[in-house]
């Protein structure tokens, strides 16, 4: 899960003015957080340590039995390459630094010094893989100009190059006008690309009870039988008569879901690229129809089309779901296939399904109505996940002021200062980057590799 979180003031100035694109990595070990007798949990995106080179260690979600969360190292947002590059060279000497005593638990306070950096709570961590073998992530801020250019190196590195061909296709179909700026074609990719994964239905995630899908620490079977909207898209994939509905409709969810979607998750909401446009680019796009816009007719009705069709895992505290969805939250126990038991089968709280794609749009254009206009699209944070203050909306996280426990990454940040004032930039997290040619795999990602993940970006994803 994506942690990293922007800090103001937006922008870095550098020598001869201007400004330049920050960027920022993750690393998520399999070490562990656990309990520790009269101290508090460390639980998800709660920050642990703090290092002046610009890193922090922080606890993600874990599916480990007995563990709390498990150890991230996170990065700043940094303006330049060379910071960037000391601050994973810091990270890799605090994991050598763990490690020394192979696996083991270590014991550490709040306020103590380790490494040059200091503990800001108390806890237990537990050294389950003294290599430190790491998921990386990178988000960057993206012009919007340049964002085809950004989705073509996304998808063409990390094995989607086909997709490229459907997003022609579709683009095609639409009808715009001449005369719009490389910006609104980035933003026509942006709004695409978000789609093309939002809307799909594969058949991987609609399990045949006679022949089940057995899930695993990160995706669970749920039971929607019962749901008379997931049973109609569960019918019409697997193309049933009109009168038909399937016998049983067993739904695959992943923990991470629905960013778990995403090539390239985005952080910066639609509706804020869409008034980054120059103002002839949103008044041709204001004025046309949804059809020529972006949702062709022959992709299916935008009314009857849906963004998140399928169940997807949420926040049990979020309280708008039914003024959003028509749905209320629902609460179940994984289903198991027959002869598979469970010590302790999971409960997730889950979302039907999210907005129609027509829903979706006019919130890109205008705001979200469903949360009174929020100047937000529908899926930023998606129904079942919690938003910022709508106070705090125009600006990045204060860490300060706001608990980035309490709110949903997708979405949450507004666009970002660029090289010249009226070239905002969208921040994008490359949820995909450990599939990059060139990245290796999780267990290879060892503490001495991580300058890898520096190289593998810079080389191919950096905007500059």
């Amino acid at each position: 899960m994506f942690v990293l979180l922007w800090a103001t003031p937006r922008g870095c100035a550098v020598a001869g003015g201007g400004s330049r694109f920050l960027f920022g990595f993750e690393l998520q070990t399999q070490n562990v957080f656990v309990p520790r007798s009269g101290v508090a949990d460390i639980g998800e995106r709660e920050v642990v340590y703090r290092h002046p080179v610009g890193l922090t260690l922080e606890g993600d979600e874990t599916h480990l039995l007995g563990a709390t969360s498990e150890l991230e190292f996170v990065t700043k947002p940094f303006a330049d390459e060379a910071s960037a590059r000391a601050a994973l060279t810091v990270a890799a000497r605090i994991a050598a630094k763990l490690a020394e005593g192979g696996p083991r638990d270590i014991a550490f306070d709040q306020n103590t010094a380790f490494e040059g950096g200091t503990w800001l709570r108390s806890g237990t961590l537990r050294i389950t893989d003294p290599t430190f073998g790491a998921q990386a992530q990178a988000t960057v801020g993206i012009p919007l100009a340049k964002l085809p250019t950004f989705f073509r190196a996304v998808l063409t590195r990390t094995g989607h190059a086909g997709h490229l061909d459907d997003l022609e296709t579709w683009s095609k179909l639409l009808e715009w006008p001449s005369g719009p700026s490389p910006k609104a074609l980035g933003f026509r990719w942006a709004c695409q690309l978000f789609l093309f994964a939002a809307t799909a239905v594969p058949l991987s995630r609609l399990v045949d009870p006679a022949k089940p899908t057995m899930p695993d620490v990160t995706n669970k079977i749920f039971d929607f039988t019962d749901a008379a909207f997931t049973q109609d898209v569960h019918a019409v994939t697997l193309k049933l008569p009109a009168d038909e509905v399937p016998a049983q409709t067993l739904v695959l969810v992943n923990a991470d879901s629905p960013k778990s979607a995403f090539l390239a998750l985005h952080r910066t909401d639609f509706h804020a690229m869409y008034q980054a446009l120059p103002r002839f680019d949103r008044d041709l796009l204001a004025a046309l129809d949804i059809t020529a816009a972006i949702w062709p007719p022959e992709y299916g009705g935008p009314d009857h089309r849906f963004v998140f069709p399928l169940p997807y895992r949420a926040d049990p505290l979020a309280t708008d779901v039914v003024a959003r969805t028509g749905s209320p939250l629902v609460e179940k126990t994984e289903w198991l296939p027959r002869g598979v038991t469970a010590d302790h089968p999971a409960r997730w709280s889950l979302v039907t399904h999210g907005p129609s794609v027509r829903a979706w749009w006019t919130s890109v254009l205008h705001g979200d109505e469903a949360r009174h206009n929020l100047a937000k699209d529908a899926a930023s944070p998606p129904p079942g996940h919690r938003g910022r203050d709508r106070r705090h909306l125009a600006d990045f996280p204060d860490p300060k002021v706001e608990n980035k426990a309490d709110y949903y990454g997708m979405g949450a940040f507004p666009t970002d200062a660029g090289p010249t004032a009226d070239d905002r930039l969208a921040v994008y997290e490359i949820r995909a980057f450990m599939n990059d040619i060139a990245m290796p795999a999780k267990a290879e990602l060892t503490s001495a590799r991580w300058a890898t993940v520096a190289d593998v970006f810079f080389t191919h994803y950096f905007p500059g």
